[in-house]
């Protein structure tokens, strides 16, 4: 095996593993937008089924912002009591621009749930606070980012969704990054006051790519081409079922092709507790009748549309709106026309198993 002392993959979620395949394109497309002039787009959205890399993904960016001096970031909890207020507590002290904030007489002192700022009037809000400290920031040339994971349409998410639209309606030097399953960005976006959202450039995270996976198996693994590749299928470029492949296999020891199939029945437990039964949950009957209707299929990877259609019961128009829908929760593969395909491995097997 490779020079690694334990395991170098993880069933941990919001982690990066020793082994990990980077998104440099879309590492490189959000930074490149945030920090090339002219700058277009002071907001992304990353957005993928769940176990797709999201929350690395994020924190890579953020890691590598930060390491830059012009640049303050704040990563922000999406469960805090009142975003706005902890984002001015946190912007006034962080190290690289507290001392600014003192030589330009901005003095902020958050207590509790209130915020008032020395030499103002007592109806000082914390978004008045974030705008003074916006403006000194901007005096020296720095920008501030944002970066919060796994947001949800609640009411302190609205609330800095909104903040943040005034403040770049003021062009503050403000830059705003979140993650988020499909469905909570467009219940999020759907919100009255927050349609900016609806334009807000999408990362959708597609499947790995399974040249790189299987290159990476064989690295580590130091294994035949012929069983790196049976395992990059496997995997279907899902980020998470790399890891979990992986990981019961550096478990095993000495892997060839000849052990994959009893390796199968943990992959599947593994995908099936960690991840597999919260999507099913979360999802509709109509969906379920559908992905159920593929299931049942001999290849439930390369199956007509019209052989769905008739097996759910579904009119052409009403399956359209739940294929759509299963799609952009990335759960379904549609890019062949006429035809649709599980996009997560071993999927089909969970399904019949709980329909």
């Amino acid at each position: 095996m490779a020079a690694y002392q334990k395991n170098p993959f993880t069933l941990s979620f919001g982690r990066k593993p020793a082994h990990y395949i980077s998104r440099l394109n879309q590492s490189q497309k959000i930074i490149e937008t945030f920090t090339l002039a002219p700058v277009t787009e002071q907001l992304f959205v990353i957005t993928g089924v769940r176990g797709s890399g999201k929350t690395v993904l994020m924190a890579g960016i953020a890691n590598e912002l930060d390491r830059k001096d012009e640049w303050i970031v704040i990563r922000l909890s999406p469960d805090e009591d009142d975003l706005v207020t902890t984002l001015c507590a946190n912007l006034y002290h962080h190290q690289k621009v507290h001392q600014t904030f003192l030589k330009a007489d901005v003095a902020v002192h958050v207590l509790g749930i209130g915020v008032t700022v020395e030499n103002q009037s007592p109806a000082m809000t914390a978004l008045n606070a974030i705008e003074e400290m916006l403006t000194a920031i901007a005096s020296r040339h720095q920008k501030v980012l944002i970066a919060i994971d796994e947001v949800t349409n609640t009411k302190q998410i609205r609330k800095l969704a909104s903040a943040f639209q005034l403040l770049i309606g003021n062009e503050q030097p403000i830059f705003l990054l979140m993650t988020g399953l499909y469905e909570n960005i467009k219940n999020l976006q759907d919100q009255k006051n927050l349609t900016f959202l609806y334009r807000a450039p999408k990362i959708f995270l597609d499947p790995l790519d399974l040249g790189a996976i299987r290159d990476a198996y064989r690295r580590v693994f130091n294994i035949d081409e012929a069983t790196a590749i049976q395992m990059a299928k496997m995997t279907k470029g899902y980020p998470f079922a790399f890891q979990v492949l992986g990981y019961i296999c550096w478990e095993l020891g000495e892997i060839d092709i000849r052990r994959l199939p009893e390796i199968r029945s943990r992959y599947d437990q593994i995908l099936s507790e960690a991840v597999y039964s919260k999507i099913w949950s979360e999802l509709s009957n109509e969906d379920r009748k559908i992905l159920r209707a593929i299931a049942e299929q001999d290849d439930a990877d390369n199956i007509k549309v019209q052989a769905i259609r008739q097996t759910s019961g579904m009119p052409s128009n009403k399956f359209s709106v739940y294929r759509q829908r299963l799609k952009e929760r990335g759960l379904l593969d549609t890019r062949q026309y006429g035809y649709v395909s599980l996009s997560l491995p071993r999927f089909a097997a969970f399904v019949k198993v709980n329909a």
